[in-house]
């Protein structure tokens, strides 16, 4: 099973190096899940699509990752979800939060004001994104997407310096989509 996970990493990583701006062309990549789900069917993790409530999107979630109670401090700060592994050495916080925002340039403008250097975009499953690693701890490294209601999606991964997380978590970004997503081919 090690093998076959360090294989699905290095094979992720090939897919989309970063989910990055490519800034010799400034073309913004492309991450479309019909080519991660090619790569997930041979590595043998386990998991499902989980929608939420609160928005039409649904993403994959290894079963490794269990959801927690939302606190109501979490709640006001935005959480939707929360999941961890029954070890508590992942996560990933996924946020709602309401903003004057129009567009995500705005965001990342807004972002680079608190400190955030190099916010890169990708267009992840037919969806604009911003990635970037959040400033106050590099082992944080989050998704963002806006809605057309000026609404921050965001999900938050944690701890980005496991390689193997990492990994993880360029899945499960890649996996982000609406919930009656076509898939983008």
């Amino acid at each position: 099973k090690a093998f076959i996970f360090l294989l699905l990493v290095s094979l992720m990583l090939a897919v989309f190096p970063v989910f990055a701006q490519d800034t010799a062309t400034s073309e913004i990549v492309e991450v479309k899940w019909s080519d991660i789900e090619e790569i997930l069917a041979s590595s043998g993790i386990e998991g499902e699509f989980v929608e939420l409530e609160e928005l039409p999107v649904k993403f994959f979630l290894p079963s490794i990752f269990l959801p927690t109670e939302l606190t109501d401090e979490d709640i006001e700060d935005g959480f939707i979800a929360y999941f961890m592994t029954e070890d508590e050495t992942a996560s990933i916080g996924v946020q709602l939060v309401e903003t004057d925002f129009t567009t995500l340039e705005e965001y990342a403008d807004a972002l680079a004001d608190m400190g955030v250097k190099d916010a890169e975009y990708a267009n992840i499953n037919g969806k604009l994104a911003l990635n970037y690693v959040d400033p106050d701890d590099e082992d944080i490294s989050a998704i963002a997407f806006i809605d057309d209601e000026g609404r921050i999606l965001e999900f938050a991964f944690s701890s980005v310096s496991d390689e193997g997380f990492a990994g993880i978590a360029m899945l499960i970004g890649g996996s982000i989509q609406d919930v009656d997503a076509k898939p983008v081919l």
